[in-house]
């Protein structure tokens, strides 16, 4: 079962993570455009869910118009100087402040992992209601061996790692209804991630390049959930 976490409680998390997920690499965002690339969709409009740092849609603000939405407002104004053209709403994501089908490609990362199979499936449909063409999201692999051990022992700590996990056939399961499901593998997890607390070490495996050695060891890190609404009557 996910921890249930509340506006204050981002609050407090945010003032130990801001700054890392910030300025961290955009990769979901990349990965965001080969979708949208590949699957021929035209687009003008982006809504990220549960958006945090904006990391991901303040890169995509590049492009397309953003609106970020989240129910602590502390984390939305402190953004602003960093992706300034982004539009921002507080907001919950199982009531979206949108109109029907007023947005073109809805996503969001890591959101759903904090909530239970009733909860998740409302802010899918939510998205879907307001969302034309994509409702992509990005969930945490229920087996990937190397991760978990070293986010449970963190989660004893930092509550931002305490989240579930979604295996293949249980995002299958919970979107059933929907025709057009596409689910692809995003990142990998090395064996040698448990050595990630100790940091000498861990340089010194990345700076060898054993990290990338032993690929038929690698475990999925998350699943990339493509919900394809144009030709879906859900």
């Amino acid at each position: 079962m996910a921890y249930q976490l509340q506006s204050e409680d981002w609050s407090l998390i945010w003032d130990e993570h801001l700054k890392r997920y910030v300025y961290s690499e955009p990769r979901r965002a990349k990965m965001i455009l080969k979708i949208m690339a590949k699957l021929g969709i035209k687009a003008d409009t982006v809504v990220e869910l549960g958006c945090g740092s904006l990391r991901d849609g303040g890169y995509l603000s590049k492009k397309y118009e953003v609106i970020g939405l989240d129910f602590n407002k502390k984390v939305l104004t402190e953004t602003k100087k960093v992706y300034s053209r982004c539009h921002r709403v507080v907001a919950d994501a199982a009531f979206l402040p949108l109109k029907d089908k007023s947005v073109d490609v809805g996503f969001s990362s890591g959101l759903l992992i904090y909530f239970d199979n009733k909860q998740a499936l409302e802010i899918v449909r939510e998205q879907a209601r307001v969302i034309k063409s994509l409702v992509i999201f990005f969930v945490h692999n229920k087996t990937n061996l190397w991760e978990i051990p070293t986010v449970k022992f963190r989660g004893i700590r930092d509550r931002l790692y305490r989240f579930r996990r979604f295996s293949v056939k249980e995002l299958g399961r919970l979107l059933k209804n929907y025709e057009r499901l596409i689910i692809v593998p995003f990142g990998a997890t090395h064996p040698f991630y448990a050595m990630a607390w100790f940091r000498p070490v861990y340089s010194l495996i990345k700076r060898l390049g054993f990290d990338k050695k032993l690929k038929w060891l690698h475990s999925v890190t998350e699943w990339c959930v493509i919900v394809d609404l144009r030709r879906d009557g859900c």
